[in-house]
């Protein structure tokens, strides 16, 4: 797999991410950061949503199956909602949620998270219509 090193401005502080480009980044709080980045293979692309609060990875989705490409194209960014679409025309609807949730969450087909089982979920992925 391809790595990234993303870098703070703020602090300097670094965090190293399975992926090769930085697609998107969104500021939801002072806090918390999404990152949209993927790994740069063509017919095999992986979306990485990666949420990062200062210094540290606290939800990780990526989405994407083997033989299937994509390209990240924003539909809109709006508080704690991004919309987006990625390999269709179907859009995809990710939600920040800065408290988190507990428990076990299922996730639309052709995507996972990344973490321990029972980690906090703090990024909610939907798979909708065509918009």
């Amino acid at each position: 797999l391809p790595r990234i090193v993303i870098r703070s401005r703020a602090s300097g502080s670094k965090i190293t991410l399975d992926a090769a480009v930085l697609l998107a980044q969104y500021a939801i709080s002072d806090d918390d950061t999404l990152l949209v980045l993927d790994e740069d293979c063509p017919y095999e692309e992986n979306l990485h949503l990666v949420l990062v609060r200062g210094s540290r990875v606290i939800d990780h989705i990526e989405l994407g199956m083997i033989y299937i490409g994509g390209i990240f194209k924003e539909i809109s960014a709006a508080d704690d909602t991004l919309r987006f679409r990625f390999e269709s025309d179907a859009v995809w609807s990710l939600t920040v949620d800065s408290r988190g949730k507990r428990g076990i969450g299922g996730l639309p087909t052709g995507s996972r998270r990344r973490g321990h089982f029972f980690s906090r979920r703090y990024l909610e992925l939907e798979h909708g219509g065509v918009a």
